[in-house]
């Protein structure tokens, strides 16, 4: 094994912790890498309570070190060096002697001062919002949207400062064009239920997962309340709706008062809260990356109903109808949830197939292909070259 051999990691959380989507990600990144070969991993982060610059002793081969930058600026995607002699110290190698650099953020990447010699990927996840004319008519976001817009600019600066990209979906492929890119999508990466999920659903009963602190979960939550849980209760008195996820105290007694809603927060055993649930709902109207909510749902054996613009980066694989039921308007929304909650037989044949094709289509094994894939056509030293046959 040469000094190229060995790859480098750099991310804003830890691929040893799993709790949100984000860190699942990050761990698929991680798995990929180590398929090759020994992966280092350095942490950069915004937050104020990680480590100034640190190793951790757990794991030996993860490095923490903070960044004094905040999230917007002109200075957000320009490399720092002073956090990159921070990282250097402490990294088991000079970064000039890794085989591959990959970064699971763009920001996170572009916070080093990356040497020529080597090649790089960052993985576009998150880096370009989207709005839906309901989220912008019913949450007045215009002005994060020119906030998003302006930050989006700055960071297509960046980019031919890098190798290759990854992307979560196809929709955000096509926004990037790049010759050397894949789209490695995100997966559920628990696919067994615990022996608690034999819970018995409760009738006319929508779930809805999700951690609050992030804006268009909130937000899609306060359009279905207020757009959609009208209509369903009208045409279901009995139904009722479950809201799960971190949020404030406040909050959540705000989203109680409505007739037939609780919103308990944190759960201690999420399986049997899908379980106890008629459908999931995905509400979601603008944000990032894909909603691995509503892979999740599905992983679970739940019928989903979800938004058009939560469906979209799923297309082809997940289709309204067969797999799910997708809607626009907040009518259409309360429709399909009235029709899902009255129609056990086509609940039963969503959830069937829905689980079917997200354990076929979004899964390790084609996660580790896609990537293996770019690592071919970037000629990674180091990487098995007979891996990426398996990508066609």
């Amino acid at each position: 094994m040469t000094s190229t051999d060995r790859f480098l990691l750099v991310a804003p959380q830890s691929p040893f912790s799993e709790a949100s989507g984000a860190q699942q990600r990050t761990r698929l990144f991680y798995d990929a890498l180590c398929a090759h070969g020994p992966t280092d991993v350095l942490v950069v982060s915004r937050d104020e309570d990680s480590p100034d610059a640190e190793r951790d002793n757990q794991h030996g081969n993860i490095v923490y070190v903070r960044s004094s930058r905040k999230a917007a600026g002109w200075r957000t995607y320009r490399p720092d060096a002073e956090l990159t002699a921070r990282a250097v110290a402490l990294l088991p190698v000079p970064l000039e002697s890794y085989g591959l650099i990959v970064g699971r953020y763009l920001w996170s990447l572009c916070q080093l001062d990356l040497p020529k010699s080597v090649r790089s990927i960052v993985d576009l996840d998150d880096f370009s919002y989207r709005f839906s004319r309901h989220a912008l008519a019913s949450a007045g976001l215009w002005r994060t949207l020119l906030q998003r817009r302006v930050q989006e600019s700055l960071a297509r600066r960046q980019l031919v400062r890098f190798d290759g990209f990854v992307f979560v979906s196809q929709r955000d492929h096509a926004s990037v064009p790049s010759s050397v890119s894949v789209v490695c999508p995100n997966i559920v990466q628990s696919f067994a239920l615990t022996t608690s999920a034999r819970t018995v659903a409760a009738r006319h009963s929508l779930l809805f997962v999700g951690s609050m602190w992030y804006g268009p979960n909130r937000d899609g939550i306060r359009w279905f309340l207020d757009k959609v849980w009208p209509i369903v209760r009208a045409g279901l008195p009995d139904a009722r709706l479950t809201i799960v996820g971190a949020a404030h105290p406040d909050r959540r007694a705000e989203w109680a008062r409505s007739d037939g809603v609780s919103a308990p927060g944190f759960v201690d055993d999420l399986a049997a809260t899908y379980a106890s649930a008629s459908a999931v709902i995905v509400p979601v109207q603008y944000g990032g990356g894909t909603n691995i909510k509503l892979l999740e749902a599905l992983v679970h054996g739940k019928p989903c109903v979800s938004s058009a613009f939560a469906q979209a980066p799923f297309q082809p694989w997940l289709q309204h109808g067969k797999h799910l039921l997708v809607a626009d308007s907040a009518q259409e929304f309360a429709v399909r949830c009235i029709e899902v909650l009255k129609a056990a037989e086509l609940g039963s044949s969503l959830a069937q197939e829905g689980r079917r094709q997200v354990l076929d289509v979004f899964c390790a094994a084609r996660f580790q292909a896609e990537f293996d894939r770019l690592l071919l056509r970037l000629q990674v030293t180091g990487c098995d070259r007979s891996r990426g046959e398996i990508a066609a």
